[in-house]
């Protein structure tokens, strides 16, 4: 990906008991603190998907890991994913 484009992320949650937060965390290839963090949103998974859009304009070139949380407030349980990505 180039700067300019961002990072498109699609996905839905199924069986939530209520509301969920989706957390980002960026981490440039082999770190183990994030480049970037970015605030939870909070969503009604009955009506909309995960927010789908990763500015990536800071970031410098290089091989990174996006680790997006997703808590479902209405039980406590956290899923966590991971997805590689390069910036040219």
């Amino acid at each position: 990906l180039t700067k300019a484009e961002g990072l498109r992320i699609n996905g839905m949650v199924f069986n939530a008991t209520g509301r969920v937060a989706v957390e980002y965390a960026a981490f440039k290839d082999g770190a183990t603190e994030p480049t970037k963090r970015w605030a939870a949103a909070e969503i009604d998974p009955a009506r909309q998907g995960v927010p789908d859009r990763v500015p990536l304009t800071d970031f410098e070139p290089g091989k990174y890991r996006l680790e997006i949380k997703i808590t479902d407030k209405g039980s406590s349980k956290t899923l966590t994913e991971n997805l590689l990505f390069s910036v040219q």
